[in-house]
């Protein structure tokens, strides 16, 4: 079955109940804008784009439901870097048997990287995320993040048609005190986002109607835990982590153990194995990508044996759980010693004052690469370094921290690691 099947016969189920808020668009016009709207060729690649994240998602749909594999993309990334992912899918077009969608993501060149994922491995992992995940048909769920993430197309937009919710999309630019108003005044009862996100949505957020919190893209911190936990101590809350490669859903911890297990990412789901191999996290599951469209080389060192090599650095504990570290590749090495950025950001965020940090590496001549911090803060940077200092190794210890009003984020809501 192919993923506009396995769709169409759960939205089937929802008949007149609101699909997209925006038109008061229901399950059953939906399904017919889909397939009233069907591209005339069969199993090629489709740019999905639109003006807005609700055209962009009736798009997507109409490339599934014509037999064809949407490639989402976002406006944003300007006519060059759509003319080299239009130039990419026109080389391999004789190559894509089986598959449901192609997300593109930047590669450590900057190049854009072209995922594709199967229609077995998106339908499994919708059903792996099913078996954990507890929210009711006819529920209010926000899209702020962009369609052509994976963890917004798979686990936001498709898990939400697949479950019958009620999908808003959140079309502004990230502001956390009108991103929090929005959910507030609209009812919003499922919501998904980065921690980064979350710790600034905190300090504006009621969420009287909040219901569940997902929360993935980054490593969660006890201290952004901490402050979720006293504002907002009813809420169910997933920490889960994927990667794009992985369609995307590896592990999730759940609400009965979130703040028992603060940091981990839980245990695989369903029908997911890891291990660790050299502290690489490696996954096997039914949901891992068909390749890199047009990379055979990348996808072989990136699928050896039957696993994947995630490219994060993990640990798991006596009980199975897992934690992410960081990514191998931004790890530093300083002196001969690997070190990880999560490591420190999360001590630093345990300092009362400091708001957000983040650690990054520069080239130095004597070390190999120094350690830098940006932090938000409202401590100067003597008493910020002291603090690190009882609370760190000393090669852990920043050679340069500077003081900024914010840091960077990506459209994801992340935070940019330079």
């Amino acid at each position: 079955m192919n993923v506009w099947g396995f769709l169409k016969r759960r939205m089937l189920r929802y008949g007149e109940r609101i699909a997209f808020t925006e038109g008061k668009i229901t399950y059953a016009t939906l399904i017919a804008l889909a397939e009233n709207g069907k591209e005339g060729q069969r199993n090629v690649p489709l740019i999905a784009k639109g003006a807005t994240r609700l055209e962009q998602a009736i798009k997507i749909l109409r490339i599934m439901a014509g037999g064809n594999i949407p490639v989402p993309v976002e406006v944003s990334y300007g006519a060059e870097r759509e003319e080299k992912i239009k130039t990419i899918l026109a080389k391999n077009r004789d190559k894509l048997h089986k598959t449901a969608v192609i997300l593109f993501t930047s590669g450590t060149t900057g190049e854009p990287k072209g995922v594709k994922l199967s229609h077995r491995g998106i339908i499994e992992n919708l059903k792996g995320i099913d078996g954990y995940f507890q929210v009711r048909e006819g529920q209010k769920i926000l899209i702020a993040r962009p369609l052509v993430h994976v963890a917004v197309f798979t686990g936001e937009l498709l898990f939400a048609l697949y479950k019958g919710l009620e999908i808003r999309f959140y079309e502004e630019a990230f502001q956390p005190a009108r991103l929090a108003k929005y959910i507030d005044e609209n009812g919003v009862q499922v919501f998904g986002c980065t921690p980064t996100l979350l710790y600034h949505l905190s300090r504006y957020l009621q969420g009287e109607s909040l219901d569940s919190i997902v929360i993935s893209g980054e490593r969660l911190t006890e201290g952004v835990a901490n402050i979720v936990k006293e504002k907002f101590p009813d809420k169910k809350f997933y920490n889960v982590y994927g990667l794009t490669e992985n369609s995307p859903r590896v592990s999730a911890l759940c609400p009965g153990e979130f703040f028992d297990k603060i940091g981990s990412v839980g245990k695989p789901i369903a029908h997911t194995k890891a291990k660790l191999e050299s502290g690489e996290l490696l996954v096997k599951s039914r949901s891992i990508m068909q390749g890199y469209i047009g990379d055979s080389e990348k996808t072989k060192e990136k699928f050896k044996n039957g696993w994947l090599h995630t490219g994060d650095m993990a640990r798991i504990d006596g009980q199975g759980y897992l934690y992410i570290l960081g990514r191998k590749d931004d790890m530093l090495i300083r002196s001969g010693m690997n070190i990880y950025p999560a490591e420190i950001e999360s001590a630093a965020l345990q300092i009362d004052g400091v708001k957000n940090c983040m650690v990054y590496g520069e080239e130095d001549i004597h070390y190999g690469q120094k350690i830098c911090m940006k932090a938000v803060a409202d401590i100067g940077v003597a008493a910020l370094r002291k603090e690190l200092v009882a609370r760190l190794p000393a090669y852990l210890i920043p050679d340069k921290i500077l003081l900024v009003e914010s840091l960077e984020l990506t459209p994801s809501g992340k935070v940019k690691r330079k």
